[in-house]
């Protein structure tokens, strides 16, 4: 259960290293497949060892999923028929919706009641971690294809926004090590402190990947994992303030000189045009393509401002997505949807909290909601953000109690 949930949490990330590593033996697609079918089996053996039942909450949340599948096929037939321009499109997104977002949305459910699944993804992590630190590594330094504009892609499936976000995962994963690696929680069985000196180089080294792939999501995402860490670390009196700008210090000193060298040496041909797109994003130029998507989700928000114009409406009408969440949100789902889904997150954030003042082990959940949550604020459809259904599901129904011996200190 526990590498079923990260194949549909990571499943484009998941699929780009094993598609490394067994290069043109199946798509994207054959995998997607694959993990639908391999939840599809699962839930009904997981139902059947516990008896068939199932909570009131659970029943509940499963039903309402399973409606908003059904209301996304519906749209069609909803709309103006003369709206019908991106059938294809719309159908395309469905097909990941029934088979990604549905077995998502479920097998977070029933991993909200088991501790031992809970257990093995908390030791899965740093794993994860390092596996997408090497395969990020490869695709942004020696990227076998490149885009229009001469950003990095590559024929495993990354391009130069995806390999970022890959890098910002992969330290986000490593930083949660480097925090609970005094717990007994790792499948590492090296000492902690050698594996948390490794741990630390390859979030630097990630950090080079974030600025060599260019991505300006991956960026946000890799400071505001780097600014939750620290936190957490202050909190936890794992390292002090000062010890924090220290850090900090160091860290910028490094990435710039490696920036420095590499460029100098002309090691980055099609990489080094990724670092001037960061470079562009912090001086204040925004993406006018973006920001005239988004104007054109308002403009249908406009149209039907309470209820919206439908789920999967926007990419039936405008044929693609306004790579904003709220965008995305407003124009399908009008003010009442998007207000429930701020509500939803909300109350997820402030449960996760909890969580980990219970156990500093939780914040694995914070890690990967956020993984989610930037993601859909910057790129992607909003319902294909596996990270942030999975989590906010898991989260919101996770019962501490239940798992009362999901404490996994070290004496």
């Amino acid at each position: 259960m526990a590498v079923l949930s990260y194949a549909l949490i990571f499943s484009t990330y998941i699929c780009s290293v094993l598609m490394y590593f067994l290069p043109s033996v199946f798509t994207y697609k054959q995998f997607a497949i694959a993990v639908a079918g391999a939840s599809a089996i699962a839930l009904p053996i997981s139902m059947y060892k516990k008896h068939w039942c199932i909570s009131k909450q659970n029943f509940i949340t499963s039903f309402l999923m399973i409606l908003i599948v059904c209301l996304y096929w519906m749209t069609p037939y909803l709309v103006n028929p003369r709206s019908l321009s991106y059938l294809e499109v719309y159908e395309s997104f469905a097909l990941a919706i029934t088979g990604q977002f549905l077995p998502t949305i479920l097998i977070a459910l029933l991993v909200s009641e088991n501790s031992e699944a809970i257990k093995k993804m908390k030791q899965m992590a740093p794993i994860l971690g390092m596996a997408f630190t090497f395969v990020a590594l490869a695709a942004a330094f020696k990227p076998d294809m490149t885009t229009s504009g001469g950003f990095a892609e590559t024929t495993y499936g990354l391009n130069y926004q995806t390999i970022s976000y890959m890098a910002s995962y992969a330290a986000s994963l490593l930083e949660y090590y480097v925090l609970t690696r005094e717990n007994e929680i790792t499948l590492i069985k090296f000492r902690p402190k050698y594996m948390g000196v490794l741990a630390e180089m390859l979030i630097l080294l990630n950090a080079l990947i974030v600025l060599v792939g260019g991505g300006r999501g991956g960026f946000v995402s890799y400071t505001v994992f780097m600014g939750l860490t620290l936190v957490l670390a202050v909190k936890k009196s794992v390292i002090s303030v000062q010890d924090v700008i220290k850090a900090l210090f160091i860290m910028a000193v490094l990435i710039i000189s490696a920036i420095a060298i590499f460029n100098y040496a002309g090691s980055l041909s099609t990489s080094s045009n990724g670092f001037a797109r960061i470079t562009d994003f912090l001086s204040g130029h925004g993406d006018s393509g973006r920001e005239k998507l988004f104007k054109k989700a308002i403009e249908l928000f406009e149209d039907k401002p309470i209820l919206g114009s439908g789920l999967g409406s926007i990419l039936l009408i405008n044929g693609i997505y306004s790579h904003n969440m709220i965008g995305d949100l407003l124009a399908e789902t009008g003010i009442v949807g998007t207000a429930i889904v701020i509500f939803l997150i909300v109350v997820a954030i402030k449960k996760e909290f909890a969580l980990i003042r219970q156990n500093f082990t939780d914040c694995l959940w914070l890690y990967l909601f956020l993984s989610g949550f930037i993601m859909s604020m910057f790129s992607g459809y909003y319902l294909t953000h596996f990270a942030l259904w999975w989590t906010m599901t898991f989260v919101i129904h996770y019962n501490k109690t239940a798992n009362p011996n999901d404490v996994y200190v070290r004496n």
